[in-house]
């Protein structure tokens, strides 16, 4: 049980990073300059890929779990943006669905090779283990 709560932890504060590396950015951004997936390229994306990497290659989350959970941070972090202003003006973003499902796939692209390596770093550290 202690294991899974340091577990959850880390996911959580490695989600609220990524969210905020990749957020911070496009919240400044005026949204007559916002252009997905554009808006969302940059220092964010390589912050999400080395917390996928570093998360998964000290064996504190699986594959799987830092795969979904940091992916999931990059929409997250738009959406944000377009609840915020949706409330404001509820004809701003009309095609919201679509920036989200564009977002979640650069999400995918950029989580996904970070987890690959740290998933490699991972088999390669507890390999030398094994053989020690």
């Amino acid at each position: 049980m202690a294991t899974e709560k340091r577990t959850s932890w880390r996911l959580s504060a490695a989600f609220l990073v990524g969210m905020l590396s990749v957020g911070i950015p496009v919240w400044l951004m005026p949204y007559s300059k916002l252009n997905v997936p554009s808006a969302l390229y940059g220092a964010g994306l390589v912050v999400v890929f080395i917390l996928a990497a570093l998360l998964r290659a000290s064996g504190f989350s699986t594959f799987s779990r830092t795969l979904h959970v940091l992916s999931a941070s990059v929409p997250a972090a738009l959406m944000a943006r377009i609840v915020v202003e949706g409330a404001m003006d509820p004809t701003k973003h009309n095609l919201w669905p679509l920036a989200i499902i564009i977002s979640a796939v650069v999400g995918y692209a950029a989580t996904a090779p970070g987890v690959i390596l740290g998933q490699l770093i991972y088999r390669l550290a507890h390999r030398e283990d094994k053989t020690q």
